[in-house]
């Protein structure tokens, strides 16, 4: 607690002393006043000068104070204001950073899921590009197809070509058959 006291008490005496420093202008002021004052009535005209004019010194070094601590008041109240409105620039800045942050980082997701996309795109394309094309398998299908036919008909025409073959074999037997049978007819007659 001592140490947190300690700088309060020193910011005291710094104010006890400067407003002390401003009354000390104030206090001799006045006393050159009153002496002035005082003179007049009392003293000779000389006498009355000099005090006249020790009191304009002591009169426009008070009032150079009280300008200095006009200026000094004007050039805090103006540097405040400065400071305010550096301070709402700032923030503004920082807000508007702030923004530009959250909408990069959504175009950056998009930026990656569209990179992921692209490369998911160029493996299935080289996948692709392994088998040949659709003209190229169009054509294969076509002349396959015309084979199927060629081979449907080699097989219709040779089924024939057999069933004509077996007919004849069968006709071929027939007759054996009969010249058999008449073979044995003649033997036994």
């Amino acid at each position: 607690i001592r140490e947190r006291c300690a700088p309060m008490a020193d910011d005291e005496q710094i104010f006890r002393q400067r407003l002390l420093a401003k009354e000390t202008s104030l206090r001799n002021l006045s006393k050159k006043y009153l002496a002035y004052a005082h003179a007049i009535e009392k003293s000779s005209v000389e006498e009355c000068e000099q005090l006249y004019q020790a009191l304009l010194k002591e009169l426009a070094a008070y009032e150079f104070g009280m300008n200095k601590a006009r200026a000094l008041i004007d050039t805090n109240t103006h540097q405040v204001a400065d400071y305010d409105q550096m301070h709402r620039g700032i923030e503004a800045e920082m807000h508007t950073t702030q923004e530009d942050i959250k909408r990069l980082a959504v175009q950056l997701q998009d930026e990656r899921l569209a990179r992921q996309q692209r490369e998911q795109y160029a493996v299935l394309a080289r996948r692709i590009n392994l088998y040949p094309s659709r003209a190229h398998t169009e054509r294969e299908i076509e002349a396959l197809d015309k084979e199927v036919d060629m081979l449907k008909e080699e097989g219709e025409a040779l089924t024939a070509k057999l069933e004509l073959r077996s007919k004849r074999f069968a006709g071929f037997m027939h007759a054996l058959h009969d010249l058999q049978t008449q073979c044995v007819e003649d033997q036994a007659t």
